[in-house]
């Protein structure tokens, strides 16, 4: 790669931030090391392969019996016949089997309801993006639902992970950006990138906006939004970061046109957030279809997740005083965790915002785990230089660190992921 080249590479993503008020390069300008891209697909193909032994030796756990919650065989896959255990029936459970139904058969024109006129579980709660993006690839290559949405799934979790390299890298050095990547790929909640899910793909998405955003090319940064919109329920935490960007860059002097298109990008987050449920609307000329799918999970999704948790734990506890100490600690505790350390301010604002929002929007339980995975988790002090510390001490921290991540994701994969006739949980 000659020289001009390499310019051209580290002009086309530059590490704009707010500080001063005033465009600012932070770190420094440099283009990325040659074929910088090897180290960390090396490093995210060799978690996933362990992943995949673990799933596959957690897929022989599988009992037969009857999952209490739909009455179906444990080891049952969409279709109405019985898969065998590996890797391809794990990779297919769960939500894999509502977007292999969306991949088959699309999305119904009316809501299903039982004999009581209540809306049943359906696709419509199932954003369309991944499960349209796994069908291309059946229809181009003949695969069946299982093999392509791995293989969807193994690419986008792929790109996040070149796309978070990316990120980093003008706040840390080389080792750093490794570093990060392999606390990323170890978090408990990152098989989801080789399965049937959408965390891959929407952390992509979402990792490829944020670098729009920091470059300033809002049009793509829009465009980026709006698929992202279409894939999970992530960008009203965005609109958020784009607010608090566009007030920071007002008060501080920056030019009005960014200003104004900043704000521009809040709006356009916000407006996004209901186009799916007003697809679902539309198509089965109920309003408010996507909350009465929504409403068919959890009766109670009109009460937010923090009150319900409150009001669980406290019966438990000395009374609701206790529920609410633990809401707040878990909260700070949460945000500080993912915050910490961190360098870059356009990741701070965006982890911050995004566990505030799941905080107050999830219900607090294991399936909520793996929605943190958007929120680009790290252990932030062994990636930044200017600790002083030693490269073997921040090598030694991420490795102990990523040994317990592998240990976690045992966890997640064999109670969690698997239907076992434990029946853990739904992840």
């Amino acid at each position: 790669m000659g020289t001009s080249r390499l310019r051209l590479l580290a002009a086309s993503s530059p590490a704009v931030e707010l500080s001063d008020g005033r465009e600012s390069v932070h770190g420094e300008n440099r283009p990325l090391p040659y074929r910088w891209w090897l180290w960390p697909l090396a490093a995210y193909l060799l978690f996933r392969i362990a992943d995949a032994v673990m799933i596959v030796i957690a897929s022989h756990h599988a009992g037969g019996g009857i999952n209490p919650l739909t009455g179906t065989p444990l080891d049952h896959s969409f279709g109405g016949a019985t898969a065998p255990r590996g890797y391809l029936t794990t990779a297919t459970n769960w939500d894999g089997q509502w977007y292999w139904q969306v991949a088959e058969r699309g999305y119904p024109h009316e809501l299903p309801r039982n004999s009581s006129g209540d809306v049943q579980q359906n696709v419509w709660a199932f954003f369309p993006a991944y499960p349209i993006t796994v069908r291309l690839i059946m229809t181009v290559t003949g695969l069946s639902f299982p093999l392509a949405a791995v293989m969807v799934s193994l690419l986008a979790g792929a790109a996040a992970t070149l796309l978070v390299y990316r990120l980093i890298s003008p706040v840390t050095d080389l080792l750093g950006a490794r570093l990060a990547v392999v606390v990323l790929n170890t978090f408990v909640c990152a098989p989801a990138f080789q399965i049937a899910y959408t965390e891959g793909m929407a952390l992509a998405l979402l990792v490829a906006a944020l670098l729009a955003f920091r470059a300033r090319r809002f049009r793509l940064t829009a465009v980026l939004v709006l698929i992202l919109s279409l894939t999970r329920a992530v960008v009203l935490p965005l609109a958020g970061v784009f607010a608090i960007y566009a007030l920071v860059g007002w008060r501080r002097g920056s030019s009005r046109t960014e200003v104004v298109k900043t704000v521009g990008l809040a709006v356009w987050a916000g407006t996004t957030t209901f186009l799916w449920p007003a697809i679902a609307g539309l198509t089965t000329g109920e309003p408010k279809a996507y909350l009465l799918t929504q409403a068919s999970w959890n009766p109670d999704i009109a009460t937010l997740p923090i009150l319900r948790f409150i009001d669980r734990v406290s019966p438990h506890a000395a009374g609701p005083w206790v529920g609410v100490v633990l809401v707040v600690a878990a909260t700070v505790g949460v945000v500080l965790a993912l915050t910490a350390g961190q360098k870059l301010l356009l990741l701070k604002v965006w982890s911050g915002t995004y566990a505030l929002y799941l905080l107050a929007a999830v219900d607090w339980n294991s399936t909520t785990i793996r929605y943190f995975l958007l929120a680009i988790p790290g252990i932030w002090a062994p990636t930044d230089p200017s600790t002083g510390w030693p490269r073997r001490h921040r090598i030694w921290i991420v490795a102990v660190a990523g040994l317990l991540g592998l240990a976690t994701q045992w966890w997640w994969i064999r109670y969690s992921l698997t239907i076992s006739p434990e029946f853990y949980q739904i992840p």
